[in-house]
């Protein structure tokens, strides 16, 4: 019976795709193992007909969308959750894949609809935690996080070192799945980290970190930024945990690290993603209307402040930057420094003279970077007087030569980057005293 659901007309599919993915989950989450495995691959085989026959040119067709959001509840309470069982039998399949064993075509298809089972994954998550935690939770108080059991997690551990070997694999014949495979696992982590214990979810980050580690390859390197972007930008970015209970925000910290590491990187346009990923993140925080205080400001900037020292202690890889890149990096720079305490400041230049040489010197190319230019110059949004014509960006909203006002307004702003140069200078000189 279930192998006889690939003989169903297009129509009537669409037409009952809410009951039959249904009844295949049921099976998934609540049969035997032989049940299991023949559900899963009927549904395999049912989804990539809808994605194929009702495709809109999304990649995430509207059907399936509609599906997981608005008509999967996982059951209720009347079967145990989905996402333990999917896990496994999919795992399973992984795992036969990376042993060698033959698996058929079926597997591609799998990948191919690797968004689908993972955001089921994830919504089964979230609404367990909720008919756990929901109606005992006091008035005003956040929904803790759902703690795996071992085994679960375990499984899903497994999994995803299964995926990420796909990703690693196909990334070096070029295909796109491994895109769009490695944007779903870093999504897949982005919802892990509003509902299960974010712990848990570093450990597959870290898992990525491992799998992708020394990777010189081009499109390996562009793929963990990739990921790294997605991640670092959950809501929640700034609060997370330490990966170990003393330790401050795990993935701050594994951020600044590849940031670094990629701007030592021959590849152009790769240093100029990781310089655009921190200063976007960057303007983020300093807009977000939860970090206003003082105390949240230094907090951030304390979070960042290892760039600076990995800069100085490495300051070949900031020359051999161009332009426009040592901009950007710069007014992180000024943003951290800014929002600094002096008791950081004293104690980070306390540390060696030379130390406090190469802090200055970064102070100079602030100055340097940030040039005043006069009113009625020939100006390019982003660019410096002393940047070669070659490195100067395109505006993509004004012509090449700005109206009076703008240059003004543009003047202006220099104005006050130089005196905020200027100032940080003079309160650095009086601690040197």
């Amino acid at each position: 019976a279930i192998n006889s659901l690939k003989n169903v007309e297009s129509i009537a599919l669409l037409q009952f795709l809410q009951p039959i993915l249904n009844m295949l989950l049921h099976l998934i989450g609540d049969g035997g193992e032989t049940l299991q495995v023949a559900a899963f691959r009927a549904m395999v085989n049912i989804l990539t007909r809808v994605q194929q026959e009702s495709s809109d040119g999304a990649e995430r067709n509207k059907f399936l969308v509609n599906y997981v959001d608005f008509a999967f509840d996982d059951f209720g309470d009347r079967q145990t959750p989905v996402y333990p069982g999917l896990s496994t039998v999919w795992g399973s399949l992984a795992r036969s894949k990376a042993k060698g064993y033959r698996v058929g075509p079926v597997y591609d298809d799998v990948l191919a609809m690797a968004w689908f089972f993972l955001e089921l994954i994830v919504k089964s998550m979230g609404l367990e935690q909720s008919r756990l935690f929901y109606h005992n939770l006091p008035l005003g108080e956040d929904v803790p996080p759902l703690q795996l059991k071992e085994g679960v997690f375990r499984c899903i551990m497994q999994l995803f070192d299964c995926l990420l070997t796909e990703v690693h694999e196909r990334c070096k014949k070029g295909l796109n799945l491994a895109k769009r495979l490695n944007s779903t696992l870093a999504f897949f982590c982005y919802d892990l980290l509003s509902i299960i214990e974010p712990r848990q979810v570093f450990e597959l980050v870290s898992l990525y970190m491992d799998k992708f580690a020394g990777v010189c390859q081009s499109v390996l390197h562009d793929c963990k930024l990739t990921f790294l972007q997605i991640i670092c930008d959950h809501d929640l970015f700034v609060e997370m945990p330490g990966r170990d209970p003393t330790d401050r925000n795990y993935l701050s910290s594994v951020l600044i690290q590849e940031i670094f590491l990629t701007l030592d990187h021959d590849d152009l346009s790769q240093r100029a993603k990781a310089a655009r990923i921190l200063v976007v993140l960057i303007c983020k925080h300093e807009f977000d209307a939860r970090y206003q205080k003082s105390e949240d400001k230094l907090y951030i900037a304390q979070l960042y402040f290892p760039l600076i020292g990995q800069i100085l202690d490495e300051m070949p890889v900031f020359y051999n930057l161009n332009a426009i890149e040592k901009r950007e990096v710069l007014v992180v720079i000024l943003q951290i420094i800014r929002n600094l305490d002096d008791t950081t400041l004293i104690k980070a230049w306390q540390q060696s003279i030379a130390r406090t040489r190469l802090f200055f010197k970064l102070l100079e190319e602030c100055i340097t970077h940030f040039e005043h230019n006069r009113t009625g110059d020939s100006l390019l949004l982003g660019s410096s007087s002393r940047s070669p014509d070659a490195e100067r960006p395109a505006s993509p909203k004004y012509s090449d030569r700005l109206s009076p006002s703008v240059n003004a307004y543009l003047s202006e702003a220099s104005r006050h980057e130089i005196r905020v140069c200027c100032q940080i200078i003079y309160r650095s000189l009086i601690f040197q005293q």
